[in-house]
């Protein structure tokens, strides 16, 4: 964990930046068994009380089960018991039981945790990246679960053994100053951007997605907008490096536009661009621009007002998966939808 020092610092650049945080809780411990819980939630609940003084918008948990993680196979009801009283016991260490966040994880159905969420007041974390990742179809999970979605994890996906297509290298595009980028690039940019030095010690972390509500909808009263990706409609984009990045982008010409089947049915899509198990948490460069838009479009279209977290550790993969977002969006513009 952070130390206090670490925290007060953190909180120090939050108040700077005008921005906050989201925290994800420690997977140390699982659901499994009695053993399992008392680790996670003691883990847990220091977690909580360390990040309190940063007042975060919201803690992402994961209920795991990893014996039957892949294999369909339901819960015992001691472990179902057990679990809904695990989180209840969670969602009583914060200010408001809503700020507790249940992930999807790959390897289960996202219906998976159903059992524990429906009626509770605990939001639930889409991680997009996860659902495409088993070869799953996210958008039909994002329109059922909307009104519950308090943080949303966006990452892509990478063949295990190298790209599928041969790369060269290209300018990226300026940023524009009406909310979206100038000179679009191609959406088969991948996963890789090489940022100068100098500009990648200036970047800031509020790059803006457009059209995202500026304040959070299941914010308590005086907290702090996320800092995730949240700005208003139109709102100029704060991508500082990437006009002067390189990006790598497909080599292929005059590529036909994929066909809408991909979005109803993105399994073989997925599996005959990735192959099977492939690398995530990685850019959303290599990721068909049908599949973006599935998922971004509607939180636009119903004004999304959470946090929408890119779940990368790298910093080209941050300002590639940004310059997706910002080629999707020019295609929701011009749908006619902004």
């Amino acid at each position: 964990l952070a130390t206090p020092e670490e925290i007060k610092e953190i909180g120090r650049i939050l108040d700077g930046e005008g921005a906050s945080v989201h925290v994800h809780l420690p997977t140390d411990g699982d659901c499994e068994t009695a053993t399992g819980r008392r680790a996670l939630l003691d883990r847990v609940r220091r977690a909580i009380d360390r990040a309190a003084p940063l007042a975060p918008h919201s803690f992402v948990l994961h209920a795991d089960f990893p014996s039957l993680r892949g294999s369909g196979r339901e819960p015992s009801p001691e472990q179902t018991r057990a679990t809904a009283a695990l989180l209840q016991d969670v969602a009583a260490c914060l200010p408001a039981p809503e700020m507790l966040a249940v992930e999807n994880l790959e390897g289960f159905s996202p219906a998976f945790w159903d059992r524990w969420l429906d009626g509770a007041p605990f939001s639930r974390c889409l991680d997009i990246g996860h659902i495409w990742k088993d070869g799953g179809n996210p958008a039909p999970v994002l329109d059922a679960w909307l009104p519950r979605v308090r943080v949303i994890h966006l990452h892509g996906l990478r063949p295990r053994h190298g790209a599928p297509h041969t790369l060269h290298a290209a300018t990226a595009p300026s940023q524009g100053t009406e909310g979206h980028t100038a000179g679009v690039a191609p959406a088969e940019t991948t996963s890789h951007v090489s940022a100068k030095k100098e500009t990648e010690n200036k970047i800031r972390a509020d790059a803006g997605m457009p059209g995202q509500a500026k304040t959070l909808g299941q914010a308590p009263t005086g907290e702090r907008n996320s800092s995730s990706v949240a700005c208003d409609p139109g709102l100029r984009v704060h991508g500082h490096a990437a006009a002067s990045t390189e990006m790598l982008r497909n080599d292929n010409k005059e590529k036909p536009s994929p066909a809408r089947n991909e979005v109803s049915s993105p399994g073989a899509v997925l599996l005959r661009h990735f192959g099977p198990q492939p690398r995530d948490h990685t850019s959303l460069g290599l990721m068909p621009a049908p599949l973006i838009d599935a998922v971004l479009h509607p939180l636009w279209r119903h004004g999304f007002a959470g946090a929408l977290n890119l779940e990368v550790f790298h910093w080209e993969d941050f300002a590639a998966s940004h310059a997706v977002i910002m080629e999707s969006y020019a295609r929701y513009q011009d749908n006619g939808e902004a």
